[in-house]
């Protein structure tokens, strides 16, 4: 039962303007779209650059790996 003079605090609240999504301009919205974009593409490069460096650790850790085997072979030898 809502009292007079009293608003119902379900039907007459509203969201504030700066909450409401409509309320921000096309253009922000827009200009916050492209910044999303721009952070994926640099969070994806991030990633990428992840990726090669892990690469080129395999590779570094594989070369000491055959240069270790081939010192050991030498040492065998003598």
């Amino acid at each position: 039962m809502v009292l007079p003079g009293k608003p119902d605090s379900f039907s007459e609240k509203k969201p504030s303007a700066s909450r409401s999504w409509n309320a921000v301009p096309l253009r922000d919205r827009l200009e916050d779209h492209a910044d999303d974009e721009r952070s994926s593409a640099m969070i994806g490069n991030m990633d990428a650059m992840r990726i090669n460096a892990a690469r080129q650790r395999r590779q570094i850790l594989d070369e000491r790996s055959i240069l270790t085997h081939q010192i050991y072979l030498e040492l065998v030898k003598i």
